[in-house]
């Protein structure tokens, strides 16, 4: 029997026996004690996401402006868009086309996504 059985059981006995405000004060224990688990609930699953964003972040690896993901069998993936990877964890593969990079021309990196351009 968890925790917050525990009190509700016992609060029962309080009211059987008439002691209410023993009762009142036991429902209030209730209460805190099932926001408590709520909230234990919702801090486990964001150490949860938190941990797995981490290890995602750890495969990421960059190779002069590009972004590449290392796969576990050793196997790079790429080059992604960092700024979609980071903001939404969205693998999104760059297009590379012919363009205008700075003054001149070259090889342009453009994110179907988001449209950034590395």
């Amino acid at each position: 029997m968890g925790f917050v059985d525990e009190v509700k059981s016992v609060a029962q006995i309080a009211r059987d026996a008439g002691n209410l405000p023993l009762y009142g004060r036991l429902l209030d224990l209730q209460r805190e004690a099932i926001e408590m688990q709520e909230q234990l609930a919702e801090l486990r699953a964001e150490n949860r996401r938190l941990s797995e964003d981490l290890a995602r972040r750890s495969e990421l690896s960059r190779e002069g402006d590009k972004y590449y993901l290392t796969q576990d069998d050793g196997q790079r993936e790429g080059p992604i868009c960092y700024k979609c990877y980071v903001g939404s964890g969205n693998v999104s593969m760059l297009t590379a086309a012919h363009g205008r990079v700075g003054t001149g021309y070259g090889i342009v990196h453009t994110c179907k996504h988001c449209k950034a351009q590395y």
